[in-house]
């Protein structure tokens, strides 16, 4: 028995050719049978060469060209390839899922799972990623736990895998309608997840405040108060103190000729207790004007015009702005509540003070200067929390 110098092909005893390669074979690679000798034996035998091929060459099965990884058509002739392999591991991923019997194993599942590569496998993945994204178990009153894991764990782990299917989607699929299928639901669950969460807050939120026992006894008596008027006296005396002094303090201004100081000391006095101080307020106000245009000498071009304030109004009162703009001397002044959205307004409203200033509108743009000469009648909305 002999073997190719050449190749390492089996070749018959006796043969002048390689039978694979075609080397002429030597006369030492056909040793005599009939010989027992030793020396024969050693001359004869020649060490076998092996060529090991390792992995899998992957080719399309329509025109038979090597492909590369992460293609979903071959580059030769434009076949369409179907992972037939990928679709199988989605469905028995599925199934193992849904054979899980706790929440831990679920997680271990999820996160261990290799995304499929292509289109139609990642949309099945994404439609089934987005069916087991329980949002509702941010908002539900008891949190459902099986294996030491939250329904909500869960539900984040399953979020994790569907960004990183969506991420593949945007590398492997550019320019494919599927690539927009797979965004819209990973977005639109995405929007879900975050609403749900945002409520969960402030459910809590609620719940933290209604819940404390101090909050419970107390309620009644500050109510109480209230319908009895007791806290409203109380407020409006400390109150008026507070402008008695901003009185004294504007008129100090003027006899210093400080007008911007007390200009802007007279727009924040508040004129919500009583008509003698809206009075007292609007005065000053049209005093402390006349005198500083009588100062800095008022220019024919804003004859008939009135300042708008120079001071911040946002974050006041919408009561306090509207008497500032109107003792200014406008005239067509509205207020109106801010608009808020359907499923986080009332989180807004939470936050927000209730009557305070969020944005002025003045012609219709939020983009106006303070201090500019504007004719009485330009148009201002002051928009307030509700």
């Amino acid at each position: 028995m002999a073997y190719c110098t050449n190749c390492g092909n089996y070749v018959e005893d006796g043969a002048k050719f390689c039978g694979k390669c075609g080397k002429k074979m030597s006369s030492s690679s056909a040793p005599n049978i009939s010989s027992d000798s030793a020396e024969t034996k050693a001359s004869s035998r020649i060490t076998k060469r092996e060529t090991v091929y390792e992995g899998e060459i992957h080719k399309c099965p329509n025109c038979g060209a090597t492909l590369s990884s992460f293609v979903k058509s071959c580059p030769e002739c434009g076949y369409e390839l179907r992972g037939a392999a990928s679709a199988n591991s989605v469905q028995e991923f599925s199934k193992s899922y849904a054979s899980a019997t706790n929440n831990s194993k679920k997680i271990d599942l999820i996160r261990t799972f290799v995304i499929p590569n292509t289109r139609e496998d990642i949309l099945e993945f994404a439609i089934l990623a987005s069916s087991n994204i329980d949002a509702g178990s941010y908002t539900r009153g008891a949190t459902v736990v099986s294996g030491g894991v939250s329904q909500q764990e869960v539900s984040e782990a399953w979020m994790a895998k569907f960004e990183q299917a969506q991420q593949k989607a945007n590398i492997l699929l550019t320019d494919d309608p599927y690539l927009e299928k797979i965004n819209k639901l990973y977005s639109d669950k995405k929007k879900e997840l975050s609403n749900a969460k945002t409520m969960s807050v402030g459910k809590k939120v609620i719940g933290g405040i209604f819940g404390n026992d101090f909050i419970k006894i107390m309620a009644p008596f500050i109510l109480l108060m209230v319908l009895m008027g007791v806290g409203f006296p109380l407020l409006l005396g400390g109150g008026e103190k507070k402008l008695e002094k901003q009185v004294k303090q504007i008129e100090a201004y003027i006899a210093e000729e400080n007008y911007d100081a007390a200009l802007t000391t007279a727009y924040a006095m508040s004129d919500s207790y009583s008509n003698s101080w809206s009075e007292t307020r609007a005065s000053l106000i049209n005093r402390i004007q006349n005198l500083q245009a009588k100062k800095e000498g008022l220019s024919e071009a804003n004859a008939g015009k009135v300042q708008f304030p120079a001071q911040t109004l946002t974050g006041k009162q919408v009561s306090d702005v509207v008497s500032i703009l109107t003792a200014a001397g406008f005239t067509n002044v509205t207020q109106e509540p801010v608009q808020t959205d359907l499923l986080t307004g009332w989180l807004d409203k939470m936050i927000e003070t209730k009557g305070e200033v969020e944005e002025i509108t003045v012609n219709g743009s939020t983009d106006y200067t303070s201090g500019a000469w504007l004719p009485p009648d330009t148009p201002i909305i002051v928009r307030y929390w509700k």
